[in-house]
């Protein structure tokens, strides 16, 4: 026998509908941001005196392909760093045009030293993008053809000037330039004017090659990094492996490197953050062992440096430093291994496409490192996601220009 209902249907139904309809009414919450901590309007470039600077700076092959006008914020963000979350900073840059979302674009600046070069700082000091070789100039160009593109000071810069910047060092490199990703889209969510798309790029150049193919290794192999995805990448110019980068300037013929801040600047990070306990005696010869004490100082220019050492190889290295035999089994040396190992970047079963540029005449970066991933990448991981793109006849800082263009072809096709 069926059991009388306490409750009419229509009562039942009213109910439903009195539940649903306060839900609706309700206010949505707040947006709060768990990485932006605040920005600030530096500067808009217009359109014509980019046109004028890109011309000034004979690419005028470049100014055809300028769009927009540009706002170029800094942020100032939160990252993990030495087991504590600290401020660091950025440029966004995006195209003055409130119809439709961009592309975003997260761009891998190269080896700066001195914390006035940093992006943010260098525009906000500026006033005004006078200097088409700092790198904010590529992400207000690339802004100006239609793009929102996010470059982090990394750590040692801008809000965080007060640390040695990690140079090379892979995990906290990854958690400069991420969480720079993960700002910049609060930032569009928060700003009405900054709309960007679903899609994300990587590139970047020489340090920023290094650092592009190392964040995207961290997104693809690390479920924490699972809230980004990333359409391609174009890595120019990195070093990959630091053993063999050492083994180049080694063995270079002649014996000539014309930029050994590099080594330095490598040696002084791995000391402190690597844990490299090995004194400069046991990596440079005297008097140049004395004259590489607080050379990295986030103050001094990398010519100044390069005044206090030597780019004869054989009168700059220790002789055990230079020998392969006495380096790959002392002791003394486990650390300088361990540093250089821990902190290279190795191949893996790579999703997302990704194209190494590489100048075959750059004696700073040899294009060994790009092919020798390359390889390992194809080998190993029998890959076809990965493209090796080598540039004929031109050097490191050569290789700048025709990078960026190939990569923004590249993306164009995404």
């Amino acid at each position: 026998m069926m059991k009388t209902l306490k409750f009419p249907l229509v009562m039942i139904l009213a109910s439903l509908l009195l539940v649903f309809g306060c839900k609706e009414e309700e206010e949505p919450e707040e947006f709060k941001p768990q990485y932006l901590v605040e920005s600030e309007k530096i500067i808009t470039i217009n359109k014509s005196n980019l046109e004028t600077i890109v011309g000034a700076a004979g690419l005028t092959e470049f100014a055809s392909k300028l769009k927009y006008d540009v706002d170029v914020y800094k942020l100032t963000y939160k990252t993990e760093f030495e087991g504590d979350t600290i401020e660091v900073s950025g440029i966004v840059s995006y195209p003055v045009d409130g119809d439709q979302s961009f592309d975003m674009i997260s761009y891998q600046h190269g080896t700066i030293f001195t914390n006035a070069s940093a992006p943010s700082v260098y525009l906000k000091n500026a006033g005004y993008l006078t200097n088409p070789q700092n790198e904010a100039f590529a992400g207000i160009f690339m802004a100006s053809i239609g793009n929102v593109v996010a470059i982090a000071d990394y750590i040692g810069f801008g809000e965080s000037s007060t640390y040695l910047h990690p140079y090379m060092y892979k995990e906290y490199t990854n958690n400069a330039v991420l969480d720079m990703i993960r700002a910049s889209k609060e930032y569009a969510k928060q700003e009405e004017a900054c709309k960007i798309n679903n899609d994300l790029f990587l590139l970047g150049f020489s340090q920023g090659g290094s650092a592009t193919v190392s964040a995207l290794s961290a997104i693809e192999n690390n479920s924490n990094n699972s809230d980004i995805e990333v359409k391609a990448a174009a890595a120019g110019s990195g070093a990959y492996n630091f053993m063999k980068f050492r083994e180049f300037i080694i063995n270079k013929t002649p014996r000539f490197y014309e930029t050994p801040s590099f080594v330095l600047y490598m040696i002084e990070s791995f000391k402190e953050y690597s844990d490299m306990d090995v004194e400069y005696s046991a990596i440079f010869s005297e008097p140049y062992a004395g004259n590489v004490v607080d050379l990295i100082d986030g103050n001094t220019y990398s010519n100044e440096i390069e005044a206090q050492l030597s780019n004869y190889v054989g009168e700059l290295f220790y002789d055990d430093f230079e020998d392969d035999d006495i380096f790959m089994t002392s002791e003394t040396y486990a650390p300088v291994r361990n540093a250089f190992i821990e902190n290279s970047i190795n191949a893996w079963d790579v999703q997302t496409p990704l194209n190494l540029y590489h100048g075959n005449d750059d004696q700073w970066v040899p294009s060994t490192q790009s092919t020798l991933l390359y390889r390992e990448f194809t080998t190993t991981y029998q890959s076809s996601n990965v493209s090796l793109k080598p540039f004929d006849g031109l050097d490191h800082t050569g290789a700048f220009f025709p990078t960026i263009a190939a990569s923004l072809e590249w993306f164009d096709n995404y």
